[in-house]
This record gives structure tokens, sequence and C-alpha cells, in this order.
């Protein structure tokens, strides 16, 4: 109640300084009778240097107070508040920051009229809507953080998810790989999100803020996500002597396929299912060129190399057809 208290106290001061340091004057002397609370000093402390505006500051009081001053909360205010600096001079903030949603978007992001059109278009599908909700409201496990880039790793990729770094998950989306149709582009969000949201899963069980990978924590997923569990297991933990893709790859390519045929067919209607199903298995069927004959890449998903020979170059002939045949993105 103190907290909420001296928070409610500094909104109605206007963040005046005579208020701020009153605060850090009571808050020192409830800190001797108290647990430490470092992390609001740390937010005091960076009003001035990261806060442009007023209306920020009390959006970032109302943040905290509606959760509570969780350690998520102030693990997404560490990085929403850099965020929301100036550094290009332009009078704007670099990013953009949903504190109801907890989501951040760099400038970038939001003046690509491709990713932010699509990225608007994502709530014509429950099914992209329910991912998405599982990062939003009060106290979620995760944080998302939408970026432009080229990742040094992987710079022919579409996009690439990293994984969670104090409970924030990063998506970088390559500007070079927009010349395509959006419902493409589309399609790169929803494998991107699922992505996320499998690494939110595995942060519900890590109950911090990275993912601890060691085998003893692979093995406590079997109680919540025994999917995860059994993937990570075979893919990760024991190989068996194979080459295999990336493990969420092989979960994807196994079990999320009619989820991501199924938004698309809800993103764009004027799809067939057949054209759904195609686009659905891009960026599943595994990893390296793809050979012309048997339309297998170098390393392919089990899944994959499961169609038939015929089946995977009707697939592949049906996605090129699209890509060909429909207006790009940008």
């Amino acid at each position: 109640q103190f907290l909420i208290n001296s928070m409610s106290l500094l909104k109605e001061s206007s963040f005046s300084t005579n208020a701020i340091n009153h605060f850090h004057e009571a808050l020192q002397d409830y800190k001797d009778t108290q647990n430490p609370i470092t992390d609001l000093e740390f937010v005091y402390s960076k009003f001035d240097d990261y806060l442009i505006n007023e209306a920020q500051k009390q959006g970032v009081i109302t943040f905290l107070a509606q959760n509570n001053y969780s350690d998520e909360a102030f693990a997404f205010l560490r990085e929403a508040m850099p965020a929301l600096q100036d550094n290009d001079g332009d009078g704007q903030p670099d990013a953009e920051v949903d504190w109801e949603d907890r989501i951040i978007k760099e400038n970038e992001f939001v003046v690509n009229e491709c990713l932010n059109l699509v990225f608007d278009q994502l709530d014509k599908s429950d099914i992209a809507s329910d991912f998405l909700t599982n990062f939003e409201g009060h106290n979620p496990v995760a944080h998302l953080y939408f970026s432009v880039g080229v990742d040094s790793t992987y710079p022919n990729a579409n996009a690439v998810t990293y994984e969670p770094d104090n409970f924030m998950i990063e998506i970088k989306f390559n500007p070079n790989k927009l010349e395509r149709p959006s419902t493409d582009v589309a399609r790169t969000f929803i494998h991107e999100i699922i992505h996320a949201e499998m690494y939110r899963k595995l942060l519900s069980v890590a109950q911090q803020g990275q993912i601890p990978w060691t085998e003893s924590f692979i093995q406590s997923l079997r109680n919540d996500f025994p999917g995860l569990q059994d993937y990570y297991t075979r893919w990760w933990l024991d190989t068996n002597g194979q080459s295999p893709t990336n493990v969420q790859h092989e979960l994807m390519a196994q079990h999320y396929r009619e989820t991501i045929s199924s938004f698309l067919m809800q993103f764009d209607n004027s799809l067939t299912q057949d054209q759904a199903d195609a686009l659905a298995w891009a960026g599943l069927m595994g990893n390296g060129l793809i050979d012309e004959s048997t339309g297998l890449p170098v390393n392919t998903t089990v899944a994959w190399s499961n169609v038939s020979q015929s089946q995977r170059l009707i697939i592949l002939n049906r996605y090129q057809s699209f890509i060909n045949n429909n207006p790009n993105c940008q």
C-alpha cells in the first residue's frame, strides 16, 4: 500500500522534483524495515533520462500499479524505457510501446507499411488473437518485441525469433524478404508467433526470465507440456546420430500445420484449402537447398520426408504459383 500511495502522489504532483525527492526519502526509510525495492529506484532514477513527456510518465505509473509491481512488469519496463528515448532527434520515441498489451514495436517496424499493415490485420483471425492474448493482460509470462533487421547468423531467413531474455521475446523481420504477397508475410508472422508461444510455455515452467537449458529442466516439462518435453528430448538431448533441424520446426511441422493453414484462410478468405496447406509448409520442410527432383532440402524435417515425393513436388509448385501470381506486400 505504501508503494501504491506513493505512486498516486507522484502522479498527482505531475512528477515534480520535490515530489520525487520526497518519494526517494520515504522509500529509503521504508527499505530500512522492509525488503529492498531496488527496481523502484531504477524507475525513478531514469524518469528524466528516458521519458519524453508527462503522459509517458503517467503511463509507466499506471502500468506498474495495474500489474502489482511484479518482476515481469519491471522486466518489461526495462525494455520499454530505453525504447522510448529519442536517439535520432526527431522529437519522437524510437519505438511504440503498447502498455496494455505489453508489446514493443520499433519505429522501423511501425513505419514499414507492409509489416505494420499485416500486423494490424492479424485480428482477422481468432487463432492469431488467441496466441497474442497469451502475451497480454496482467502478469503475462513473456512480452513481445517486434523489430526489423538482418540476422547475421540467418541472413536469408524471412524472420528470426530469439529465445527469451529477461522475459522479452524479440521477433526480427528481414526487410529484404518482403517482396512477396502479404498473405505469405502473414504466414511468417504466425510462424514466428508460434515460436514465441513455445518459448513462453518454457518460461512458464522455468519461472524466470531466461530458459535454463539443462536436461533436468527439459524433463521437468513432462507434467505441463509433454509434447515439448518429448520433442526436446528426441531432437535436442538425444538425436540418435541424426542431423535434426530446429527442434521447434520438427514439432511445428508435425502438429501446427493445420493451425497455420486455418489461420491463413481466416486472414485471406480468397485462399483455397490446397493453397493454404501449401503455404503452411513453408519454413517447415527443413534447412538447405531443395532438390528439384525430390523436393527434399539438405536437412529435412521428419514430417516433410514422410510426404510422398509426388505430393512434395505438387505442394512446392502450388506455393511457388501463389507467390508468382499475387502482388507483393512491399
